[in-house]
């Protein structure tokens, strides 16, 4: 169903095509008609035109040379020739030209609207200049204006932006001159109610006690958690070993205990039994168990062994005793180092305070410095072109043009041809004859028996006759018997 949609559609497009060729090549005459009305009116407007003459000129606009990083005055390049050629069209630039050419020329007659155009050369910092006035004189003395108000007006802008960044500048300067007074009076009162000196040294004095009062905080958690976790004989051992291998004891404390006291007297009765112990061997090497020496050193030892249970349980307490003075040791040395901690953090929050106040009035004495040099900079580039405008040409002498012809002969043709295909058109829309085969079959659903082509025929000349030439002809009307010969019935006889 689509497709014998699109097919019939299609039909009526080639026959609508085919009538709209057929008018056309019946009626061809009247394009080259409405055309040449068309020119021959665009003729006449333009010689209507009033006389103009054209002035043209070249100019070279390179942007800004970077002086220094601070104050040199650059343009975006990306928008750079575009901007450029607003500021050469603009109104203010026209309006100064007008003004200019008034004063220099006096005698050239002012006109109204001058037409100005710029195009900037592909590829290139040039730029075309073109002006079309009334009289050849005033279009050449208005480009000129028009160039030298436009290098006036970019020497303007930055002479501006050169003061106003002047003004920025000295203002930040004096802004920068009070806080670097504000800074050196802050210092000044610091340094009158703290001793700088006597500080940094306090808190160097600080830093070294506090490490010595660790590491005897250290020695002495040590020797408390060894003795929580040894016993009597274990301490003493760990002591000797200590002190056969040259080592130094975990604290003084050590030393002073073992030094005198129960556990002295305790340790020297281990020694003793051990020496009787060692005697008693040696001799019961040569002497038997009832002589009188060996029974007198078992006597000596079971009296150190009796001694060394006393001694023992005195040994204990005083261990005791030592591992609760250790603990307050550490209780006192804690505390201690508490104190001098907050003592270390308050000089070292002074001395940061005062290293705050330095690091401000240093950053704001280096900004001032900045800035001074900028505004020297400043000062010494605004008297510098830094501006890469030249004029490459002046304008040139006006010569007759006429800018508007192209576009109104091209109007007046494109207008003729537009009418001539209208009346074109019209002329089909009001011809309701059949042109052809196709849209016969288009318009009328009946089956097509023949076709008989058009003939002129001469004067007396009879339609058919015996031994016509015309094969074409004698063709269409075989054609047509053998149509109407094979019909159905009923539609020969609805012919008849």
């Amino acid at each position: 169903m689509d497709y014998g949609r699109r097919s019939d559609i299609w039909s009526k497009v080639r026959v609508q095509l085919k009538r709209y060729f057929g008018v056309l090549k019946k009626f061809w005459w009247l394009l080259p008609l409405t055309t040449s009305v068309g020119t021959f009116i665009a003729a006449w407007v333009v010689a209507q035109m009033p006389p103009a003459f054209q002035s043209e000129g070249t100019m070279y606009v390179g942007g800004q040379v970077q002086l220094n990083e601070a104050t040199g005055y650059n343009e975006e390049r990306e928008d750079f020739y575009g901007t450029q050629i607003k500021i050469m069209e603009s109104a203010e630039v026209q309006q100064r030209a007008l003004a200019r050419v008034q004063t220099l020329h006096p005698e050239l007659k002012p006109e109204a609207s001058p037409t100005f155009e710029v195009i900037r050369e592909p590829g290139t910092s040039i730029f075309d200049l073109q002006v079309t006035a009334q009289t050849a004189t005033f279009a050449q003395a208005y480009l000129d204006a028009c160039m030298e108000e436009y290098i006036n007006t970019r020497k303007n802008s930055r002479l501006q932006r050169s003061d106003d960044t002047t003004v920025a500048i000295s203002d930040e300067i004096a802004r920068l001159n009070k806080e670097m007074e504000d800074n050196d009076a802050s210092m000044l009162q610091f340094q009158k109610e703290n001793n700088i000196g006597f500080l940094q040294e306090e808190g160097n004095s600080a830093a070294k006690y506090l490490t010595q009062l660790d590491q005897q905080l250290s020695d002495l958690k040590t020797a408390y958690n060894l003795g929580q976790m040894l016993d009597l004989d274990q301490n003493l051992d760990r002591q000797q070993s200590q002190a056969a291998s040259g080592g130094a004891s975990d604290a003084k404390s050590d030393t002073a205990l073992t030094s005198y006291g129960p556990i002295a007297e305790y340790q020297k009765a281990r020694q003793d039994i051990a020496l009787l112990e060692a005697q008693l061997a040696d001799k019961s090497q040569y002497l038997k168990p009832k002589h009188p020496d060996i029974i007198s050193l078992k006597d000596d030892i079971a009296r150190q062994e009796n001694l060394i249970v006393t001694l023992r349980a005195q040994s204990m307490d005083a261990l005791k005793t030592h591992q609760e003075t250790l603990r307050l040791q550490i209780e006192n040395l804690e505390n201690v180092i508490k104190e001098q901690q907050a003592k270390a953090l308050a000089l070292s929050s002074r001395l940061s305070e005062f290293d705050k106040l330095k690091t401000i009035s240093d950053r704001t004495k280096a900004e001032y410095d900045r800035q001074m040099s900028n505004l020297t900079s400043l000062d010494v580039t605004r008297n510098v072109g830094q501006d890469e405008v030249s004029i490459n040409d002046h304008a040139s002498m006006g010569v007759s043009a006429k800018p508007e012809l192209p576009k109104v002969v091209m109007t007046g043709v494109g207008g003729g041809l537009l009418v001539g295909f209208i009346i074109l058109f019209l002329i089909d829309q009001l011809d309701d004859r059949i042109c052809s085969l196709m849209e016969l079959q288009t318009y009328f659903p009946e089956q097509l028996l023949g076709q008989i082509p058009k003939e002129k025929l001469e004067t007396q000349t009879p339609l058919l006759r015996v031994g016509d030439d015309r094969q074409a002809l004698i063709e269409s009307f075989r054609t047509l018997r053998s149509s109407i010969i094979f019909l159905p019935v009923e539609k020969r006889e609805r012919l008849q």
